[in-house]
């Protein structure tokens, strides 16, 4: 017998950094969830560091999406949470080297992120993860779906993503950088 029922497309989606720090932007992150659960009813939203104020956590229950949020704060083994998720997301308007991106990555997660500084020198646009537009919750929202619903792209840029960060952040490659800038 068939079974009739439609199973919801499912994921984990995961952020990490300092949910206070205005420059994260965590309201176009809530705006682009809004997208993602219409699309896809199963998802999940980890966000793990800080606390999370309270404007924030008022402002996803106005989106109607607080009931699909997991509030981790400070993790102990942020690997164990990375390895759970399908998805890593940054909505900064402004970042550095975005260890948290990177630490995803070399687990075999693609990663989607605004234009933010840091990860443009490492997230090759459709090879590795996706970058968009700062501000842009409709473009972060369609990356992150368009990963969720196909499993094959899913792991072609994660394994790609990882590729990079062995390739590209391996102690033994930092160090041939450094000692060739000294």
């Amino acid at each position: 017998e068939l079974d009739s029922a439609i199973k919801p497309i499912e994921g984990r989606i995961i952020w990490a950094g300092r949910p206070a720090d205005p420059r994260k932007d965590l309201q176009t992150l809530l705006r682009a969830f809004r997208k993602v659960v219409d699309k896809a009813p199963g998802a999940r939203l980890a966000i793990m560091g800080g606390q999370v104020p309270d404007k924030l956590k008022n402002f996803a229950k106005e989106l109607c999406v607080d009931q699909y949020i997991d509030y981790l704060g400070r993790v102990d083994s942020p690997q164990d949470e990375y390895a759970k998720s399908d998805v890593a997301v940054m909505s900064s308007l402004q970042e550095g080297q975005c260890l948290a991106l990177l630490e995803a990555m070399a687990l075999g997660i693609p990663a989607v992120s605004t234009k933010s500084g840091g990860p443009d020198g490492f997230i090759k646009d459709g090879v590795n993860g996706f970058l968009v537009e700062k501000r842009g919750h409709e473009a972060l929202s369609d990356a992150i779906i368009k990963l969720l619903t196909d499993r094959l792209l899913r792991n072609k840029l994660g394994a790609a993503a990882r590729q990079t960060v062995i390739s590209d952040f391996s102690p033994d490659t930092v160090f041939g950088k450094l000692t060739s800038i000294y």
